[in-house]
C-alpha cells in the first residue's frame, strides 16, 4: 500500500515544518535575549555592589581621617599643664583690671566616668577677684570662655565695705568661683 500525497497535502506539512521551525527560531532568540539581559542585570549589579562598597570604604576612610584630626585637636587643646592654665587665668584677671588670686588647685573627686576617660585629669580650683561689678562679670565670662574646657562649679558674689578714704569711689565687689579644669598633660609635683 502506497501512500500518495497530494500536492496541497505536502504544502501543508512543508508549511507547518516551516512555522514550527520560525517558532523554535523565535523561542531561542527570545531565551537568547532574555540570557543576555539576565546577564547584563547581573553585572549591571555586581558593578553597582562594587560601587557601593568603594564609596562605603572612601566614607570610612574619612569618617577615620576626620576622627583622627578631632583626636588630634582635642589632644592639643586638653595638654596643657596646670601651671600654664593657672598663668592664663592671671593673664585674662589682668586684662580685666582686677585683683586676681588662686586660693586653692587640687586634683577632683573622680567621677564614674573617670574609668573612661583615665588619661583626662580634672582639677578643682578656688579662685577670687576683686574689683568693680563689671570688671568681675567680664572676669567670670572670661573664665567660661577659656581655650581650654573649664567648667564653674560654684560662684559667690558679695559687695565688700567702700574705703573710708574714697566716699565717692564706686563700690567694690569680690568674687570667689569654684572652677574645674580638665588638662591631659601629666600631673605635676
Amino acid at each position: 500500500m502506497k501512500i500518495h500525497y497530494d500536492k496541497n497535502t505536502l504544502l501543508a506539512f512543508a508549511a507547518l515544518i516551516f512555522a514550527l521551525l520560525l517558532w523554535a527560531l523565535f523561542a531561542w532568540r527570545a531565551y537568547a535575549v532574555i540570557a543576555d539581559d539576565q546577564s547584563a542585570l547581573a553585572q549591571s549589579t555586581s558593578q553597582s555592589n562594587a560601587a557601593s562598597a568603594y564609596v562605603t570604604a572612601l566614607r570610612e576612610h574619612a569618617s577615620a581621617l576626620a576622627a583622627a584630626s578631632s583626636t588630634h585637636e582635642i589632644d592639643s587643646i586638653l595638654n596643657v599643664d596646670i601651671v600654664s592654665i593657672a598663668a592664663m587665668m592671671n593673664a585674662t584677671a589682668s586684662s580685666t583690671r582686677v585683683a586676681f588670686s588662686i586660693g586653692d588647685v587640687s586634683p577632683a573627686i573622680a567621677s564614674k566616668n573617670a574609668a573612661l576617660t583615665p588619661s583626662i585629669h580634672a582639677y578643682d580650683m578656688t579662685v577670687t577677684v576683686q574689683g568693680g561689678f563689671e570688671a568681675l562679670m567680664r572676669t567670670e565670662q572670661a573664665f567660661e570662655e577659656m581655650p581650654f574646657p573649664t567648667s564653674i562649679q560654684s560662684f559667690d558674689l558679695e559687695e565688700q565695705a567702700a574705703a573710708e578714704t574714697a566716699s565717692h569711689a564706686l563700690p567694690q565687689w569680690q568674687l570667689t568661683a569654684h572652677i574645674r579644669v580638665f588638662t591631659s598633660a601629666a600631673p605635676t609635683s
